[in-house]
């Protein structure tokens, strides 16, 4: 049931609620899809702004943070330790928000094919190509994180590391612990 709702209100305010803001303003077909796109950005940041107001979301953030510098130190081959992983940065190109904001840029260029005439149709086809969208942003954020010496795959990163900077906060010692303890957990059954 809670993931029944979370996936109802998700749909809602990122799909829904963009969808008939963009409606109200233009029915031209190329504008209509930019500003859906922009709109889902926009609720995007801040629904991040809101949630990272909340103490509890805070903390949560600390430790992905904290995951975020281990990842590093481990890439780095350095020994994982509490003062080798505070060395690193909490942003990393492959985060999960990284991939969100490569999604909602993405199903802006996908969406902006789409020429449909009934508003139906158009929301149809948004959920429909959400795993899609989801692939082709999960093989560009992979692409684009391999190649970050190309100017062109620098920026297409670039936005999700500044949304990083809501969803990554700098983590205590006892968090960074837990992330190193987290990451050689799995790595033993890699």
């Amino acid at each position: 049931l809670t993931l029944g709702v979370s996936f109802a209100f998700a749909i809602g305010l990122f799909i829904i609620v963009p969808f008939f803001a963009a409606k109200w303003l233009t029915e031209q077909t190329f504008f209509f899809n930019v500003l859906d796109g922009v709109f889902r950005i926009i609720a995007f940041a801040i629904y991040l702004l809101f949630i990272a107001r909340m103490k509890e979301i805070q903390r949560v953030f600390q430790y992905h943070g904290a995951e975020h510098m281990v990842v590093h130190c481990f890439e780095k081959k350095k020994k994982l330790t509490v003062k080798n992983v505070r060395e690193f940065t909490t942003l990393h190109p492959r985060c999960g928000t990284a991939f969100l904001i490569i999604v909602l840029i993405v199903s802006i260029i996908i969406f902006s094919f789409i020429w449909a005439d009934w508003w139906v149709w158009k929301v149809l086809f948004r959920l429909v190509l959400i795993p899609v969208i989801a692939g082709l942003s999960y093989e560009a954020l992979k692409f684009s994180a391999k190649h970050q010496e190309n100017a062109l795959f620098r920026a297409l990163i670039a936005p999700g590391l500044w949304f990083q900077k809501i969803t990554t906060k700098r983590p205590d010692d006892k968090q960074i612990k837990v992330a190193i303890t987290a990451l050689k957990a799995v790595l033993k059954k890699a």
